[in-house]
């Protein structure tokens, strides 16, 4: 139906334009997904002080101990990065062109939010602080505390 032009190796606009559809989809639910299973780790983790410790093992894969439980206590922070980046990604994928449009802008929103998550959870992990962020039933530990269990570790 669709002939490519030729030599038989380009491909038609149309060819082109399916292919980068579904890549683009493809990509779309690969960093929604992550995004949704973070969120679901976050919410269960903020509500379920017995599922601190689960969490905190899935970020030890290689991370020592007192940094897998910073990031634990900033779970919520981890799960607003993937989110931020998913909705990036879906920005860039709809707005993908050779000119940057509305949509990149408002990507490189996103990508932002997905950067001023790394800063936060240094602070989370080193100071435990901002405290709003902090799974409520660790907001109690102070540097000391914090100090002392990475020495237990």
């Amino acid at each position: 139906m669709f002939e490519s032009s030729g030599t038989g190796v380009g491909r038609t606009a149309l060819e082109a334009l399916v292919g980068n559809v579904i890549v683009g989809a493809l990509v779309i639910l690969l960093f929604g997904g992550v995004a949704a299973a973070c969120v679901r780790i976050a919410v269960r983790t903020w509500k379920d002080p017995g599922r601190f410790d689960e969490t905190a093992s899935a970020f030890r894969v290689r991370a020592g101990k007192p940094t897998s439980n910073g990031l634990a206590r900033g779970v919520a922070v981890f799960a607003a990065q993937w989110v931020c980046m998913a909705c990036a990604v879906v920005l860039v994928v709809i707005g993908g062109g050779p000119r940057p449009s509305a949509w990149t802008a408002a990507a490189g929103v996103f990508f932002a939010g997905f950067f001023v998550g790394f800063p936060l959870l240094f602070s989370i992990s080193i100071f435990n602080r901002p405290r709003s962020l902090v799974v409520p039933y660790k907001r109690n530990l102070d540097r000391a505390a914090i100090r002392a269990a990475a020495r237990r570790s």
